[in-house]
Parts: structure tokens; C-alpha cells; sequence
């Protein structure tokens, strides 16, 4: 725990004296070096961790990494194993064949975690000339994201190259939008959630009225909810129709029930409580507003699907990174008054703080507590 908290410091600091020189317009090649530094330490430390930390790090990484060693490229990348993933598994390929190496791998992958995320908030900071929402929002993710990220390695590149994807259709730039999410699904299959997520979001611009967004939101909560209520039944049918398409190994994991997590529900309708109370009457954008506030009463309730299907909580993951990487961080930015600012962030900070001790070192989720170095 301490190795964390110690890591997260060095790196916070490092960004804060980077984004400090640029708002003084100082010395530019030293400020950027800082920044580099700061992106750069918590990827080496990812790469030079053991094997056992981090639950999927000696499962598909290392197997594929392996396999990669004794077969050609094409024989490779037909593996079941590579499913769609071909852009993951090419990465491997290299760093297996070419370099020999699996700390490269890991490098290279907690890289395109975590860079995604730096784009966002960086870009949006010099546009708002505000020098806060990349540190708020480097802070979210150790708290929440880097812990997580060496474990679902494949899945964790997803959600940041998605959120990406969401901050440049927000930013009207769609065709880096659609090459993100191809990238995010060449990685991990499950990035295609993005899409009935882009769907909300287009409906939301659609709708003017309020009424008629009453009228959808209740529609769209029905039938969440009969969806939970007859999701196993409704995929064991769709499974015999596709049978090709979804395999029973594929529906039995998609369908396996989990135990409730109270804590989750707790920590998700908290965050979405205050967001709705503190941040959400600053959005200005109509639309955007009303997105938010869907993707925010879904997380919470999403929380509890977990308890039924254990693959909403990938889907709640998503909702996740869009509003920890773009909503919080952009939303605190415009609170102007110094001491609101403070009280909104201790707000935020108090359940995420509980969060990453409860689950990561307390319950050790992902396995990565204590760190150990590879030997």
C-alpha cells in the first residue's frame, strides 16, 4: 500500500511542477520532459512487477507470449485465443519475437493506458488554460484505474482509447472517434458497448423536449429493468438462435451470477449523487447534460445488475471512465469559487480514497497488493 501511495505522489508531483512551468511559460523543454517522466514512472514500475501480481498477467499475457515464440505470425494471430484481438496480440508477437521480452509487453501496454487518459485531460486543460483537471484527473486514476489496469491489461486499453473516442466526439472530431474505437475493439471485443453508449448519446442530442426525454428515460428504465429481470431466459433464447455466434462456453460466463456488492452500489450512487447535485447544473450543453444524467442514475443500478450478470460490470466501466475522466474532472474546473472547489473535491475524493483502500488493498481484487518485483 505505502509502495502505491509513494508511487502516485512521485508522479502527481512531477505532473504538478510540468503543468506549473507551462502556466509560467517557462523553460518548455523541461516542462514536457516532466510530464514524460511523470507517464513514464508508473508504466516502468508496471513492467518490472512479478508475474503474480496482477490476476491475468501470468494467464492469457504470458501464454500468448509463449505461443508467440514458437509459431509464424499467421498461425499465431488464428489462435482462438487472438479472437478479434488482433492488434493486442500483434503487439505480443513483436515484443515476444522480436525483443524477447515481457517486460517490454507490459510496458508498452500500461502505456496505452494511460496516455489515452493524458490526452484528454492535457487537451483540455490548455484549451481551458486551467492547470487542474489534469491533476484531478491523474489522481482519479491511480485511485481507481492503475491498480485495475495490470490486471484487465486488454480491457483497460479499451476504456481509455473509448473515453478518448467519447472526449473527440464531444470535441467534433469524429473520424479520430471512429479509429479509436476500432483500436479500443482490436484490443478488446467488448469496446463495441461503446456504441449503444454513443446511441444514448445521439438520442440525447435528438430530443429537445422535456417532456419526451421523461417519456424515454422511463422507457429506457423498464426496460432495464425487465431486461434483469429476464436477461438469462432472453440470452438462452438468442443463444439457441445464434448458436454459432454465441457459444455456451461464451452465455455461461456471460450469465454467471455474482455475489451483491453492497460496497459498489454504496461508492457508485454516492458519486453519482453529488455529481448530480454539485457538477451537473454547470453543464450547459442541453444535451450533454441529459446524457450525463442518464449515464449517472445507470451506473448505481448497473452496480446492482452485477449481482445477476457478471458482465455489467464491464459495462459499467465504461459509464465509469467517461464520467471519472471527463465529467468530474471538467465539471470541478468550473466551480470558481475557491473554497466550493475544495469542498466539492474532498467530496469526491472521500469515496474514491475509500474505494481504492476497500477494494484494491483491503479485498486485493486484482491481486496487486503487496507490489512485488519480478525476480
Amino acid at each position: 500500500m505505502v509502495f502505491y501511495v509513494c508511487l502516485y505522489l512521485i508522479s502527481i508531483a512531477l505532473l504538478c511542477a510540468s503543468l506549473h512551468m507551462r502556466k509560467k511559460k517557462s523553460n518548455a523543454v523541461i516542462s514536457y520532459a516532466l510530464a514524460a517522466v511523470s507517464i513514464v514512472i508508473p508504466c516502468i514500475i508496471s513492467a518490472m512487477r512479478d508475474s503474480s501480481i496482477g490476476t491475468d498477467t501470468d494467464n492469457y499475457p504470458l501464454a500468448a507470449f509463449n505461443s508467440a515464440k514458437n509459431n509464424d505470425i499467421a498461425h499465431f494471430l488464428s489462435q482462438p485465443l487472438v479472437g478479434f484481438e488482433y492488434l493486442y496480440y500483434l503487439i505480443v508477437y513483436v515484443c515476444s519475437r522480436v525483443f524477447n521480452s515481457f517486460p517490454l509487453l507490459l510496458f508498452i501496454t500500461q502505456l496505452l493506458c494511460v496516455l489515452p487518459v493524458f490526452l484528454i485531460l492535457d487537451r483540455e486543460s490548455r484549451k481551458r488554460r486551467d492547470i487542474k483537471i489534469p491533476i484531478i484527473g491523474f489522481l482519479i486514476f491511480y485511485l481507481f484505474s492503475y491498480n485495475l489496469s495490470m490486471n484487465m491489461m486488454r480491457q483497460a486499453v479499451a476504456l481509455s482509447f473509448c473515453t478518448l473516442a467519447f472526449y473527440n466526439i464531444l470535441d467534433k472530431k469524429r473520424a479520430w472517434a471512429i479509429a479509436e474505437i476500432i483500436i479500443a475493439f482490436l484490443f478488446h471485443s467488448f469496446a463495441l458497448i461503446m456504441l449503444p453508449i454513443l446511441l444514448i448519446y445521439y438520442i440525447c442530442l435528438k430530443i429537445r423536449s422535456k417532456k419526451v426525454f421523461a417519456i424515454v428515460c422511463s422507457l429506457f428504465a423498464c426496460g432495464l429493468a425487465l431486461s434483469a429481470i429476464f436477461f438469462i431466459p432472453i440470452v438462452e433464447f438468442f443463444g439457441a438462435l445464434f448458436p454459432k455466434i454465441l457459444s455456451p462456453v461464451y452465455l455461461s460466463e456471460f450469465t454467471k451470477i455474482r455475489n451483491f456488492s453492497f460496497a459498489e452500489l454504496l461508492f457508485w450512487g454516492a458519486i453519482s449523487a453529488i455529481s448530480i447535485i454539485l457538477i451537473l447544473p454547470k453543464v450547459k450543453n442541453a444535451a450533454l447534460c441529459r446524457f450525463y444524467l442518464i449515464i449517472l442514475l445507470i451506473s448505481p443500478f448497473t452496480a446492482v445488475l452485477n449481482y445477476y450478470v457478471h458482465f455489467s460490470g464491464r459495462i459499467l466501466l465504461y459509464f465509469q471512465y467517461i464520467i471519472l475522466y471527463i465529467f468530474i474532472p471538467f465539471g470541478l474546473q468550473q466551480i470558481n469559487d475557491k473554497k466550493a472547489f475544495i469542498r466539492a473535491s474532498m467530496l469526491y475524493a472521500l469515496p474514491i480514497i475509500v474505494y481504492w483502500y476497500y477494494y484494491y488493498v483491503y479485498l486485493n481484487v486484482n491481486e496487486t497488493v503487496p507490489f512485488l518485483f519480478a525476480s
